[in-house]
């Protein structure tokens, strides 16, 4: 561990030495530490997600997510940050998450602060300053980061509060695609079939954050809808999900058909789509759906989504 760490080190130094570094110039560097320290993962950074409103890395461990990563430029303070809309909203919606200037390394869960470390502190002439304690501090912090599990969910009420949370950062990231001028070619349309089938004038720009918001529980519940009727084999995946979907609901199954395809790849939206379905594959149906019966059998057990 401290050999991979003083190497991430001497990248950051190399890299500050050449005084034209930015916040962008470091990730390869934190891409390869966070690597390194397990073989499994994969750290992805996407600018197009960036762009759109993502965390600058999402973290999966043989395609399950493991976590995110926001990262600032050197020196700039992590106080600040950590008061921002944009973290606030991380926190809100992410349950795993490290906020980093490449020397502090701040580590929240469910949006709580759990721990924090510092590799070291900036020198004079472009030389990081060590700290031995930080470095040891640090690679623990980032190994429980890699190694938190979810507990299995068994509540409806546990679901569908998980599942809101990436409900709402689905439809934040929808409506920054459109407003920077960035939604893909299938959101759009997507829009205009809404608008066309659903509710007319859904394409007005007035009426964008209500085509996010809708856009973001179709997704939810249609994958919900497919996790109850998955009987395997394997787990449960996104791809393939609209298969499961009751054919009792054809509006739904053709849309999934289009919006849980492999297109969807290419959004900026997609990584919490997959956090989705790896909550629903962790969850115990069976437990969910008897707890649900015993409440009663006439509500649906997304209700307490957006409340």
């Amino acid at each position: 561990m401290s050999d991979v760490i003083k190497s991430y080190l001497a990248e950051i130094e190399k890299e500050l030495k050449t005084g034209r570094a930015t916040e962008h110039t470091y990730r390869p560097a934190l891409k390869r530490l966070i690597e390194s320290l397990d073989g499994r993962i994969s750290a992805t950074n996407e600018p197009k997600r960036v762009e759109c409103g993502a965390p600058d890395f999402a973290l999966r461990r043989d395609a399950l997510s493991i976590g995110y990563v926001e990262t600032k430029d050197l020196g700039k303070s992590l106080d600040e940050a950590e008061d921002s809309e944009q973290l606030e909203r991380y926190k809100k919606s992410l349950p795993n998450l490290i906020l980093t200037d490449y020397l502090e390394f701040r580590w929240f869960v469910d949006g709580q602060p759990r721990s924090s470390a510092r590799l070291g502190r900036m020198g004079k002439g472009g030389k990081i300053l060590p700290d031995r304690e930080g470095m040891a501090q640090t690679g623990q912090l980032l190994q429980l980061f890699l190694d938190s599990q979810p507990e299995p969910i068994t509540t409806p009420r546990e679901l569908s509060e998980r599942a809101a949370k990436l409900a709402h950062i689905i439809r934040d990231t929808i409506i920054e695609a459109f407003q920077k001028e960035k939604a893909s070619s299938d959101l759009r349309d997507l829009r205009e079939a809404f608008a066309e089938v659903l509710i007319p004038d859904l394409n007005r720009p007035e009426k964008l954050a209500e085509f996010a918001d809708m856009y973001a529980q179709t997704i939810v519940y249609g994958l919900f809808a497919a996790r109850c009727n998955h009987r395997g084999p394997g787990p449960f995946q996104r791809l393939g999900a609209a298969r499961e979907i009751p054919k009792t609901n054809p509006f739904l199954k053709k849309l999934f058909e289009i919006i849980t395809g492999s297109s969807l790849d290419e959004e900026p939206y997609v990584d919490f789509v997959e956090d989705l379905v790896a909550i629903l594959a962790n969850t115990d149906m069976e437990k969910v759906l008897e707890n649900f019966g015993k409440r009663t059998r006439q509500e649906d057990p997304i209700v307490h989504f957006y409340e």
